[in-house]
This record gives C-alpha cells, sequence and structure tokens, in this order.
C-alpha cells in the first residue's frame, strides 16, 4: 500500500481566514504535511502542518485572506524525496463582517450554516 493524502472541505471559514484539513494514510513512511493554497488553481504559497507517522487527519489555519474571495488547496504529504498530493478544492471566504454576520443562518443543500456571535461559520450536515 503507498503512502495517500486526501484534501477535506475547509472548516470554520470566516471573511479573513479558514481551517484546512487533510488525511494522510502514510504506509510507514515519516512524512511532512502541508498545503498549497492560492487564489487560482496553481496555488502558489505553502503552509506547513507538521511531521506525522501515523495514520491522521492534520490540519492548518490561514489566516490574513481576503474577504469575498475563492481560495484553492490541497493537502500534501512528503518523505524522502517523493512528495503525495491530494485533490485541488476550493473554499470562499465570507463577505460580511463579523459584527453584522452573527446569528445569520442559511442552508446550502443537505448543510446547515451559521455564524456563531464572533462571527466565526460553522456547517453542520443535515440527515
Amino acid at each position: 500500500m503507498a503512502t495517500t493524502v486526501t484534501t477535506s472541505d475547509a472548516a470554520n471559514i470566516t471573511y479573513a481566514g479558514a481551517e484546512l484539513w487533510g488525511l494522510l494514510s502514510p504506509d510507514g513512511q515519516t512524512c511532512t504535511c502541508g498545503f498549497q493554497y492560492g487564489k487560482a488553481v496553481s496555488l502558489g504559497s505553502t503552509l506547513v502542518s507538521g511531521v506525522v507517522t501515523a495514520a491522521t487527519y492534520f490540519g492548518a489555519t490561514l489566516t490574513g485572506l481576503e474577504q469575498n474571495m475563492v481560495y484553492y488547496f490541497r493537502a500534501y504529504a512528503t518523505y524522502g524525496v517523493t512528495t503525495v498530493y491530494g485533490t485541488i478544492t476550493n473554499f470562499k471566504t465570507l463577505a460580511l463582517a463579523p459584527s453584522s454576520q452573527a446569528g445569520y443562518v442559511w442552508i446550502e443543500s443537505t448543510r446547515f450554516h451559521f455564524f456563531d456571535s464572533t462571527g466565526v461559520h460553522h456547517s453542520v450536515e443535515g440527515t
């Protein structure tokens, strides 16, 4: 079995940041994991999450992003001279400042979305 990395959905998306998540199955390798991201599919920036030695989720927080902007990202894992990549996916930062979005609620497909009192976006899968 080969080392694999999967890009998960971004979480806790705000007007200026988001949490990125990936899943590593290292097949016995010690891997440096992280994310590539940018405003275009070509990505351009790298954020290292840390060193992982067992199958686990890993994450990193992006801050200082532009509001109402689409960002693309993918997870990666490097071991030795080999780097494996997850699929490129995207998220869009929020357009509203935190003070104006608290209490805002909406439903999108099967997901329930809302903003808490600090302006942090939460998303819950419905059944």
